[in-house]
């Protein structure tokens, strides 16, 4: 079996993958910031720009380049998605005397349960 073939074998499962991750995002929308969605078009980047190589186009190396650094950048935020964090309340608590001690005496700030009695 030729490179050249190999290529054009590794394009199409490429072409699938992205056609596969496509198909799935539009059955589940919460899949876009799934690490294996990342990866699957991240694969499929790779697969086609491997067979771009041996039959060159470069309008498709741009796209494929640029799917890459992408996909790319949506695994490094996946990967910081995975790790657990501690929503801090403190910020809201001093935005909100902030606001109390200097806002006018015509405003009133009610809790959001007392605005829906008014």
């Amino acid at each position: 079996m030729s490179i050249e073939t190999i290529s054009s074998i590794t394009g199409v499962i490429g072409a699938f993958l992205y056609l596969l991750s496509y198909a799935i995002l539009q059955l589940q929308r919460n899949f876009a910031k799934t690490l294996t969605y990342t990866l699957m078009n991240l694969f499929a980047a790779c697969a086609v720009m491997f067979s771009i190589f041996y039959q060159w186009n470069l309008a498709s190396a741009i796209i494929q380049t640029s799917w890459i650094l992408i996909s790319l950048y949506g695994l490094g935020r996946c990967l910081g998605y995975s790790r657990p964090y501690r929503l801090d309340p403190r910020p809201a608590k001093r935005t909100f005397l902030f606001l109390k001690r200097n806002l006018p005496d015509s405003v009133e700030i009610l809790p959001r349960d007392q605005k829906a009695e008014k």
